[in-house]
């Protein structure tokens, strides 16, 4: 039988790359998820599980209630409509996690997600080689994107969720091609942050895999070298210039102070009761007055205060804590690029860290499906039978 939600689910991961309105609007392949949560929760309705769906993620909800109320006060005080949006991102991206826990628990469904993640890859390479890709600030490649950092964070996502859904899946073909060719998008977008998450998640592989992981970063670093670039500010120069403000006397404040995390120490009461996502003008002396921390979790915490945060805080806690051990460096490169770009409004973000708790309930109903088999069976023919 055709699942609706589940094809308009797979229309919304392949369009979502599509940015054709400004960044933080609507775009086109939305359209496709909120037909998906239609299609959803009438079947789910039908079923009468919708409460229990629901539930599921109560921490969450509770953090995005609470974080709505913040976003709707600090519009009322500032009259920031983006304070508006931020709040119903957070709803958009609940309403996600809801929909993508109950379908991946589908082996089917994974697998066809794990196909228009690669294909995605695909068409990111296809539009760079072609020159039918973007590019911003005349030499960051941000393809169909509106921003590098966006190109590059939905890159390494589709690498990771890629890798997990194949490690669930104890598959691993194709899986180093899929980590060259992301990691020749991300060189061409010259995204630091993105990079370095690539560089922990690459660096674990090569302690589990040892020689053919290794090769795949000693081709790509070959191709980053050898591969023409517009200009000769490349990813390499901007990471050396990093490394040399880090280096610098107060470099570690000054890296922080770049990606407007000095609001943590120049504005510390909003950690306690949230300052609001929106009318960033209020925080003149930080060195990013015009925008948001780039820091996704400081960034939460600082915008909805410390009781929305802990909520999140438990909802993180009760995904991750039993994650096996060799998914440790997708969830540490996950979190480490994390901590220098705001990725909190990106679904693909909330997905990854779904797909750890899935394969703990995959791996806990293989169990009991094991232990199910393993039971003596009073009708074979190694018992007598009693009828």
């Amino acid at each position: 039988m055709i699942d609706l939600s589940q094809i308009c689910f797979l229309l919304f991961l392949f369009l979502k790359q599509f940015y054709i309105l400004p960044s933080g609007s609507f775009q086109f392949g939305d359209a496709f998820f909120i037909l998906s949560f239609l299609f959803f929760a009438i079947k789910s309705r039908k079923n009468k599980g919708w409460g229990q769906i629901i539930l599921v993620d109560k921490w969450y909800l509770l953090f995005t209630i609470a974080a709505f109320i913040s976003n709707h006060i600090c519009y009322f005080l500032y009259e920031d409509m983006f304070s508006l949006f931020s709040g119903f991102y957070l709803i958009y991206n609940y309403i996600v996690i809801v929909v993508f826990r109950a379908m991946a628990r589908n082996y089917g469904f994974l697998d066809k997600a794990k196909w228009v993640c690669r294909l995605n890859l695909w068409v990111q390479g296809f539009l760079l080689v072609s020159g039918l890709g973007k590019y911003r600030f005349e030499h960051r490649y941000i393809g169909s994107f509106h921003d590098p950092n966006q190109m590059a964070f939905f890159v390494f996502s589709m690498i990771l969720i890629i890798y997990l859904i194949q490690r669930k899946r104890k598959q691993e073909k194709w899986i180093y091609l899929d980590i060259l060719l992301g990691a020749l998008l991300i060189f061409y977008s010259k995204s630091v942050g993105i990079a370095l998450g690539l560089i922990i998640f690459v660096g674990t592989l090569l302690i589990q895999k040892g020689k053919r992981i290794f090769l795949v970063m000693a081709a790509g670093l070959c191709l980053g070298l050898l591969l023409p670039d517009k200009d000769s500010y490349s990813l390499f120069v901007r990471m050396y210039e990093k490394f040399q403000v880090l280096c610098s006397a107060n470099g570690v404040k000054e890296i922080l102070a770049m990606r407007g995390i000095d609001r943590v120490w120049l504005y510390p009461e909003y950690l306690l009761w949230g300052a609001g996502d929106g009318a960033y003008t209020r925080f003149a002396e930080s060195r990013l007055p015009f925008q948001e921390i780039h820091s996704t979790l400081l960034q939460l915490w600082f915008c909805y205060g410390s009781v929305p945060f802990l909520f999140l805080l438990k909802w993180l806690y009760q995904n991750l804590k039993k994650v096996p051990k060799m998914f440790f460096g997708i969830y540490a490169a996950l979190f480490v690029e994390s901590f220098f770009l705001v990725n909190a409004r990106q679904p693909f973000f909330w997905i990854i860290i779904l797909l750890g708790t899935t394969y703990i309930e995959e791996s806990r109903s293989e169990q009991n499906e094991t232990k199910k088999n393993m039971e003596p069976n009073l009708f074979s023919s190694g018992y007598p039978s009693r009828l």
